[in-house]
């Protein structure tokens, strides 16, 4: 499994999981979570600036690979859209909540990605009124495809003891 297509499974997870869930404005509008991979959309010169909160997208941080297995390190971002100047952080971390839940309760998704604990959570400081955002973070274990080494060294060297045999013997004979 690539880094693209845990995306791809933790977007359409992400999307199924939240399809019922609503976040609410100070004027009690509703608004339907919006779930994306990678990033959000670009905003187009018509597009309205509301139009892609709130959000939860899946990001990928990078990725390592050990001789034990591998594991690619995701972020999942949290963002709303709130100009309340008082209570802008509470839908926030309901959502928060809400993911945090989906997160822990999924331990394999799609039969296809395990996430792993840790998950630690955290608000960024850089917080600009009226987007409010947070992320969660975690490793996702992903299966290796690689050519066992021992059998490939020794297949190595056996090959290479032939060619050198043979060209003692043809260097002997040759005497």
């Amino acid at each position: 499994m690539t880094a693209l297509e845990i995306l791809s499974t933790l977007e359409a997870y992400l999307k199924e999981q939240l399809k019922d869930y609503r976040v609410y404005d100070k004027d009690q509008r509703s608004f339907e979570v919006n779930v994306f991979s990678g990033a959000l959309p670009k905003k187009m010169r018509d597009t309205n600036a509301l139009t892609y909160y709130p959000a939860v997208y899946p990001i990928t941080l990078g990725a390592t690979d050990t001789t034990d297995g591998s594991s690619i390190n995701v972020r999942v971002v949290i963002a709303v859209h709130d100009d309340g100047v008082a209570n802008g952080h509470v839908e926030l971390f309901n959502l928060v909540e809400k993911v945090r839940q989906i997160l822990l309760k999924a331990t394999i998704i799609d039969g296809r990605a395990l996430i792993n604990l840790p998950i630690k959570w955290e608000t960024s400081l850089d917080t600009t009124w009226p987007i409010w955002q947070a992320w969660a973070e975690f490793t996702v274990d992903i299966q290796q495809h690689r050519t066992p080494t021992m059998g490939w060294f020794e297949s190595g060297v056996k090959d290479e003891q032939k060619r050198y045999s043979r060209v003692y013997r043809s260097a002997l004979s040759r005497r």
